[in-house]
């Protein structure tokens, strides 16, 4: 039925099925000192790029009409708008995932640490121990997003007919990098959750990039979006 093929009410950008709005509280607090490696992070991607059957399958098997009613929805293209920010979310962890331990002094500080209490074990091993459940990991994320892209496209391309919106899908992929963009903002720090400075731009991930008022970046904490993904899963993140 048609209604089966609407998005959920409450689904909006970075919200999953078991997720709420942040509170006034950790929205308005300050920058998080201890935001999980990378490794950490990138776990929880292909279970959310997974909530995209919510919109995906029950429109798979509906003919033009219903399709284009259903993606005119400006709900439908908020649904799609949030899955698009959330695969860009992730192409920027993965592109910056290296940067990361060389810009976030907390993060390197707290593995040696760590690694020192380890019964003596070397930085150098818990680097490559890390390294690899990263590539893992990452693989893991394009794997799901490979997966659901066709859908998503497919979905993009008839809610920008139905509403004239110019929404484009991003490329995913295990080697993604990023690099400076000239005559653009920058800040002092990278963000702090996926280690990539301000100016900075990943080639078929960041479109058009609108750099004012706060769109794009968060002073003292880095991308917008990357800032929302914090705020809605920080409790999912620290409890893995």
């Amino acid at each position: 039925m048609l209604d089966d093929a609407r998005p959920p009410d409450n689904w909006t950008w970075g919200v999953g099925d078991d997720s709420k709005p942040p509170d006034t509280e950790s929205t308005d607090a300050g920058p998080p000192t201890n935001v999980p490696p990378p490794s950490v992070i990138l776990s929880t991607f292909p279970e959310l790029f997974g909530s995209g059957n919510l919109l995906f399958k029950p429109i798979a098997s509906q003919n033009a009409s219903v399709k284009q009613k259903v993606l005119s929805d400006p709900k439908a293209a908020q649904y799609l708008q949030g899955y698009i920010l959330l695969g860009s979310t992730a192409a920027r962890v993965i592109a910056g995932r290296k940067h990361r331990w060389h810009r976030d002094k907390i993060l390197a500080k707290s593995m040696s640490l760590s690694a020192a209490g380890s019964k003596g074990m070397k930085l150098a091993g818990v680097d490559k121990t890390q390294a690899a459940r990263e590539d893992r990991e990452t693989a893991d994320v394009v794997a799901a997003w490979r997966e659901h892209v066709g859908p998503l496209r497919s979905a993009v391309a008839a809610a920008n007919t139905a509403c004239g919106a110019n929404m484009k899908v991003p490329e995913l992929s295990d080697k993604m990098q990023a690099q400076a963009a000239k005559m653009v903002p920058t800040a002092r720090a990278a963000c702090l959750l996926c280690g990539l400075k301000r100016e900075e731009r990943i080639a078929k991930v960041d479109f058009d990039v609108e750099d004012s008022f706060g769109e794009w970046w968060v002073e003292h904490w880095g991308h917008r979006a990357c800032k929302n993904f914090w705020l809605e899963h920080e409790q999912r993140l620290r409890q893995r």
